[in-house]
């Protein structure tokens, strides 16, 4: 970097929550700028918690409403009149305020669009509460609003960015993969009779048909067990019952990374029955952790996974379950290990620190252009 480093307003609000994707992105971006020596200043409406250890002796403006809308278009746009930064970038699909500060570049961090291609899930069958209650619109219009002021969008998957060029018709938008850090020290401790998943009820994950391919996988081996990590599984309870499989499914509730990890090392397999990914987080932990991965084909599923992933169906019980019985071979699962571990490299390759450096230092050059 050079004597006068670009200098860079970064949305924090994701650091003020739980641990999610949007704080591993974060976290991923942060690192890459920090290791360059761009002069970062973080901003939010609420104090950040300790624990994100990327965001820690770096300069952070807390300030403003606590609502998420205005902060957005009323005290940002306030603040980054006053602090002239190059560029100004937000990750967490929004974030973007339509006043925009001449001199200021404004980089929009876009993961997907999953909402707009699953259009009859998220939007058609909400019709009534999202008429009703006006509040669970605001997640859209801020998005919409950044996608169409931002001077360019960065994606974390080909996949995606193709999704954004063809629902938006932006041309500016450039893939970045996450750079995965070290997952940490995995845990040595035995390998349990589990296969776990991660990932939420979202419509398109498809727990409900991975609940009904355990059923018949667990009917000629009774002595495994589904570990469903998080806590928003609750819905399922009436189908985990019909099914039988109240002695066999676990539902953790919320568990902290080092928790989350640990369940993962001791599992045999990761099955992630997803329809479509803007980039699959779950299959990285999978690989992170050092087991098999079993996922869906859909979205940017094959670019992250890639030979690493046992694919499946996620629409077939049947596939699931041969799927699963596959990962009680100790050859067979060792070889598919092998494979993630492999995949894993390219998903920590530092390659792709130096291109998201060298992605902000264009950004800076064009915005130091005006």
């Amino acid at each position: 970097m050079t004597a006068d480093p670009i200098r860079i307003a970064i949305d924090a609000r994701p650091f003020t929550g739980a641990p999610c994707g949007y704080t591993i992105y974060l976290g991923s971006i942060l690192q890459s700028l920090r290791t360059a020596g761009f002069d970062l200043t973080l901003l939010s409406n609420q104090p950040l918690l300790p624990q994100y250890d990327e965001a820690a002796a770096l300069e952070t403006r807390v300030f403003g409403s606590a609502g998420s809308l205005r902060w957005e278009q009323y005290d940002l746009p306030r603040y980054l009149v006053e602090a002239r930064h190059d560029l100004y970038f937000s990750g967490a699909n929004r974030g973007i305020p339509l006043r925009k500060t001449a001199g200021t570049r404004y980089v929009l961090g876009l993961l997907d669009v999953i909402p707009y291609l699953f259009f009859r899930e998220y939007y058609l069958r909400r019709w009534k509460t999202l008429l009703t209650r006006p509040k669970n619109n605001v997640e859209t219009i801020a998005q919409l609003i950044a996608v169409a002021r931002a001077d360019a969008i960065l994606t974390i998957s080909q996949q995606s960015a193709r999704d954004i060029h063809r629902i938006f018709r932006r041309r500016d938008v450039t893939a970045l993969l996450i750079r995965l850090k070290d997952a940490g020290q995995r845990p040595s401790n035995p390998l349990r009779h589990q296969f776990v998943y991660i990932g939420g009820i979202d419509a398109r994950k498809k727990v409900d048909v991975l609940l009904h391919g355990f059923a018949r996988f667990v009917h000629h081996h009774p002595g495994y067990r589904l570990v469903l990590v998080g806590s928003n599984y609750t819905a399922l309870a009436p189908l985990i019952a019909d099914l039988g499989l109240d002695a066999h499914v676990e539902l953790t509730g919320y568990v902290d990374h080092l928790t989350k990890f640990q369940i993962l090392s001791e599992s045999v397999a990761m099955v992630y029955p997803s329809l479509y990914e803007g980039y699959g987080m779950a299959i990285a932990e999978g690989f992170q952790a050092g087991i098999p991965v079993v996922a869906g084909r859909g979205g940017s599923q094959e670019e992250i996974g890639g030979a690493g992933v046992r694919q499946i169906d996620p629409l077939s019980p049947g596939d699931i379950d041969a799927a699963m019985q596959e990962m009680l071979d100790p050859e067979v699962r060792i070889d598919w290990i092998r494979r993630g571990q492999l995949q894993l490299g390219h998903l920590t390759d530092p390659a792709i620190e130096n291109e998201t450096i060298a992605y902000f230092a264009e950004q800076g050059r064009l915005a130091r252009l005006r």
